[in-house]
């Protein structure tokens, strides 16, 4: 949205850009000339049912299944890509996962998941209370280090 904001002669003075996802209008806010950014709005997430195992969310991410947290939940959040919200209780864990990207792809398909957020509440910085990894083989890559979504989804999880 960036790229085509700034590079369209008309839509690069329009304040708001509302466009259409999965049936749904978000907005996108043009802040390229104050911020050099553009802010696009989430649907209201909302929670799904979870119809996997802890084993089977375990074998996909190819970990122990007692590697995932007792202390928090495993939930699906829905804010704009059915989000697979995975604790795990270590950082090195967290850090050294290397799921194969076909299984997870698979794994993915077969539960209505689009993307999985893994997160810990051990981080290397003070300063900092959580560390996520974002993984999304259903789009044809297996991590994604830069994402709205799944931190959206995230941060909706938290406050609940």
């Amino acid at each position: 949205m960036y790229t085509l904001i700034k590079n369209d002669s008309v839509m690069s003075f329009d304040p708001i850009t509302r466009i259409h996802v999965g049936g749904q209008e978000l907005l996108v806010r043009n802040e390229i000339a104050k911020a050099d950014s553009v802010f696009i709005s989430a649907p209201q997430p909302v929670e799904q049912n979870l119809s996997v195992s802890r084993d089977g969310i375990a074998a996909a991410l190819r970990i122990a299944p007692d590697e995932i947290s007792e202390n928090h939940r495993i939930a699906n959040i829905n804010a704009g890509l059915s989000t697979l919200i995975v604790p795990i209780d270590s950082l090195i864990t967290l850090l050294s996962l290397h799921p194969d990207q076909q299984h997870l792809k698979e794994f993915c398909l077969a539960n209505g998941i689009e993307i999985i957020c893994v997160f810990s509440t051990e981080t290397s910085s003070a300063g900092n209370r959580y560390r996520t990894r974002v993984f999304a083989p259903v789009f044809g890559y297996l991590e994604d280090p830069a994402t709205g979504s799944g931190n959206a989804a995230l941060g909706y999880y938290l406050l609940k």
